[in-house]
């Protein structure tokens, strides 16, 4: 074995010790529940992120950990002070992540840097590395490691998201709570000595910049005290009452969801625990994301009304249930109900009819000199003074228009505010606008403001609809359009500064990516040369990664090469890639394009082109 390996099983053997000692305690079997996504010290797009889960290793007085992401380039740093010797297998310092005692680390995506300095005796090194617990709870597992003169640094320090400090988690290091970031002193003898610092500052640092782990929570919540009409009344009309208790020892009570003949009506957040438990997106995979490791509160009092007259008189079924952060699912009502509710006349008491519009009687602020309803504008008119006056001479948004207007916006065929999609799909966005009354508002001309998701990013107008005879709207988006954020709204007076009815929609576009590879069938040593482009645009001015991956057909995708679309050529990349190990056998590749802080586009994958080594 060469002094290099023999000097870090070494070090790895004083971190076995250490964990096997915390998992004897708590080291649960890898089943896999429901799973959620926590960033740490940096969200996929770049935000600052709390470092929920991470606490600081013990280390001798002269090495350091620090917690610096709250600033510009900063991470979580561990590192060994150069000016003086450390004792071999003794002085380290160390990050440790540990999710809560119900869950594990099922996956996991790293972004870190790190350095050491080179020392003349070769018996001994300064290094850095990485490590998981595998899923059996018996070992150590390295998954990533650097300290000798034939590694002296891994990573860019000054660019966190760089493609160079990215690790993906292996899997025999996952499946237990813990992960680690180590420096320590490995040596054959008794110890390192003293040395100039590096460019950090120590003769050995790593520093982490971000982390998307995805936790398993196998626990669902538990219902208890249901009550309410809707969960005992065998007929129910109105706002119909609901109120139970839950709770959930793993990743707390997310969200309380209503389904009524199996398709959801209504979602609701119980407890947002302070902005805690508030799923921030940025995944493309259908898990929620958060900030801190339990988000959601532990348990709930909930008590909701449930508007049944959206619902058509007669049976449906009703099911309610509440789940946690990672979506494990607990049913809280689940029965045939009975809706009845009396039809509702079109005009009640105290309503006037003003041109076919119905409003409300009381004095209102229009234009028309007999004062029209509550927020309902009359018709532009001349001759007055004051405040009426000056609001006359502005032409009204539509016929009805009313400062008190109804607005919705919705996907059309999607259910939700939030839409994720391909890049180059077809996407409409359809709704209505109307009166206080319900009566439609026809004629009126729509704002449509559009904020791509990417940093720095300046919103700009897209064409604007106009509503129809029966109030609604449709309009068609822009098949280039990136993951941004919509803002629709309506002003009751053409020119006015502020609406008054706005409506936000998300709209999230997975990357567009194509790859080619000639040739398609090849000799073992033989090569293949990749080709391929990213479809979506801004591309970011230095060029954005992409990784290409491989598998067996129907086996686990695999990282092996990472590699830039370049802005200045259209996105386009290539790379020629020789088969090292003897045939025949089958390939499948494809290219992830994943999400930066400056493209404004979520995770994506190109096609799947397979190739044939003979």
């Amino acid at each position: 074995m060469c002094t290099y390996a023999r000097i870090l099983v070494s070090a790895r053997a004083a971190l076995a010790v250490a964990a096997a000692l915390a998992l004897s305690a708590a080291f649960a079997a890898a089943a896999r529940g429901g799973e959620y996504h926590v960033y740490s010290c940096r969200t996929p797009a770049g935000q600052p992120a709390p470092t929920d889960g991470w606490s600081e290793g013990v280390h001798s007085g002269e090495d350091v950990t620090l917690n610096t992401c709250g600033e510009a380039s900063g991470g979580l740093i561990a590192g060994m002070d150069a000016h003086v010797a450390h004792q071999a297998d003794t002085d380290k310092a160390t990050w440790e992540f540990s999710a809560p005692a119900s869950e594990l680390v099922s996956q996991a995506t790293l972004w870190r840097a790190g350095e050491t300095v080179s020392l003349a005796n070769p018996e001994t090194a300064y290094m850095f590395w990485m490590a998981g617990v595998a899923d059996t709870g018996s070992s150590t597992e390295v998954f990533d490691e650097c300290g000798s003169k034939k590694c002296q640094r891994k990573g860019d320090f000054s660019t966190p998201f760089s493609s160079e400090n990215r690790v993906v988690v292996p899997g025999n290091a996952l499946g237990s709570r813990y992960l680690y970031l180590n420096v320590s002193c490995g040596s054959l003898v008794s110890s390192c000595a003293s040395s100039e610092a590096g460019s950090t500052g120590y003769a050995a640092a790593i520093e982490l910049f971000a982390a998307d782990l995805v936790l398993s929570d196998t626990e669902s919540p538990v219902v208890s005290a249901v009550s309410g009409d809707l969960a005992e009344a065998p007929t129910v009309s109105g706002h119909s009452d609901l109120a139970f208790q839950a709770s959930d020892g793993g990743s707390g009570i997310y969200e309380v969801i209503f389904k009524v003949d199996g398709e959801v009506v209504s979602s609701v957040i119980p407890e947002e625990k302070g902005g805690h438990c508030r799923d921030v997106g940025g995944t493309s995979d259908g898990l929620p994301a958060f900030l801190y490791t339990q988000p959601c509160p532990a348990a709930v009092n909930v008590d909701l009304p449930f508007d049944t007259t959206a619902l058509a008189n007669g049976t449906h079924h009703l099911l309610v249930s509440v789940t946690d952060a990672a979506g494990n699912d607990k049913p809280v009502v689940d029965r045939e109900v009975t809706i009845s509710n009396s039809a509702t006349p079109a005009g009640g008491a105290g309503e006037t009819s003003n041109g076919g519009e119905t409003s409300r009687g009381g004095t209102g602020s229009g234009g028309s000199s007999s004062g029209s309803g509550v927020g309902v504008l009359g018709p532009a008119v001349g001759g007055s003074s004051g405040v009426g006056a000056a609001a006359s001479t502005v032409a009204l948004n539509g016929a009805g228009a009313s400062t008190q207007a109804t607005l919705t916006a919705v996907w059309r065929g999607h259910k939700g505010e939030r839409l994720t999609g391909s890049y180059g799909a077809a996407r409409t966005v359809e709704g209505r606008l109307a009166s206080p009354g319900g009566a439609p508002i026809v004629g009126a001309q729509l704002a449509v403001e559009e904020l791509p998701a990417s940093a720095g990013a300046r919103s700009h107008e897209l064409s604007a609809p106009r509503t129809g005879t029966d109030g609604r709207w449709r309009i068609a988006l822009p098949r280039s359009i990136t993951s941004s954020e919509l803002r629709f709204s309506y002003s009751a007076r053409l020119g006015d500064a502020l609406p008054v009815a706005t409506r936000t929609l998300t709209l999230s576009v997975r990357a567009g990516v194509s790859l080619r590879i000639a040739p398609r069938i090849a000799r073992s040593g033989g090569s293949i040369h990749f080709s391929g482009r990213l479809l979506g645009a801004p591309i970011p001015r230095g060029g954005k990664q992409v990784v290409l991956e491989a598998r067996s057909p129907g086996g686990r995708w695999l990282e092996f090469h990472v590699i830039r679309g370049r802005a200045g050529r259209g996105g386009r990349f290539g790379f020629d890639y020789r088969f090292r190990l003897p045939g025949p056998a089958r390939y499948e590749f494809r290219v992830l394009c994943e999400a930066e802080a400056d493209y404004p586009f979520a995770v994506g994958t190109s096609n799947v082109v397979r190739v044939y080594e003979r």
